[in-house]
């Protein structure tokens, strides 16, 4: 399936080979199965991160991807949604607000579906004063790096 290579390449770097990957590649190969524009599908859509949600606790990419285009095509989570714990804390870290907007519609969507769900976000700015600026004009609590971050949030 779709990906790019990048990505898969710093998790095989870093150990993590084996958890869920939701690219924008991935997304290109789903849109290609269902003549969609790609674009439509990232941020600030929900459907990456609903997507994202259901392969993290599943591991399954692929059949994540096709609950997530349900979801767009219908307005409703499918059954593969079930297998979610009804209760659960949602965390999103980002440099921009686009991402923690699409967790937080996500959020809202599994949330109108019955979940529980404490959507968390945090910001990374890379010591970027205009990242600052709007996480702060959104409330978000944001770092300067992930080492900061790692240090100032108790995950």
């Amino acid at each position: 399936m779709g990906t790019h290579l990048e990505a898969e390449i710093a998790l095989e770097l870093v150990g993590l080979a084996d958890i869920p990957l939701m690219a924008f590649g991935k997304l290109e190969y789903l849109a290609a199965q269902y003549q969609l524009d790609p674009a439509a599908l990232k941020k600030p859509s929900p459907f990456q991160a609903l997507a994202a949600t259901l392969a993290a606790w599943t591991g399954e990419e692929w059949p994540a991807l096709q609950a997530a285009h349900q979801w767009r095509e219908t307005g409703k989570l499918n059954g593969m949604f079930k297998q979610l714990p009804n209760k659960f804390e949602l965390i999103v870290v980002e440099d921009t607000m686009g991402g923690i907007r699409s967790t937080r519609k996500a959020g809202e969507i599994l949330k109108d579906a019955g979940f529980y769900v404490d959507v968390q976000a945090y910001g990374l700015t890379s010591g970027s004063a205009s990242k600052a600026e709007a996480f702060d004009q959104f409330d978000v609590p944001y770092f300067e790096d992930w080492s900061a971050l790692m240090n100032g949030v108790a995950l």
